[in-house]
């Protein structure tokens, strides 16, 4: 499973954080991180299974692709993008992370 989460760089912290964490709770998975800015090179360069971002998908991705959008702001709901169907969760855990990604595989 190659996993890649990609936030701003305001939110380096956050998002090397979330790499860490899923790496340690998934050990047999890649986790790579990437900056908004070098979203699109990373995608083509590591191939990632499931997108773990904090902007609305900038691309059109095959349906193999799972895409999780989270929000900074916690008032605004995730969106996920699981086999080609969406749906939203309110502040989801690492734990609903974690499931999200077995779900892929």
């Amino acid at each position: 499973m190659r996993v890649l989460v990609a936030f701003e760089d305001t939110y380096r912290f956050y998002r090397e954080t979330m790499a860490a964490c899923i790496q340690i709770k998934r050990p047999d998975a890649e986790v790579e991180t990437a900056g908004l800015e070098t979203l699109e090179e990373k995608l083509e360069q590591f191939a990632p299974q499931v997108v773990i971002c904090s902007s609305e998908m900038a691309i059109n991705p095959n349906d193999e692709l799972a895409w999780i959008e989270l929000s900074v702001h916690l008032n605004m709901p995730a969106r996920i993008r699981v086999h080609g169907c969406w749906r939203t969760m309110t502040n989801p855990t690492l734990d609903h992370l974690l499931a999200l990604i077995d779900e892929i595989v």
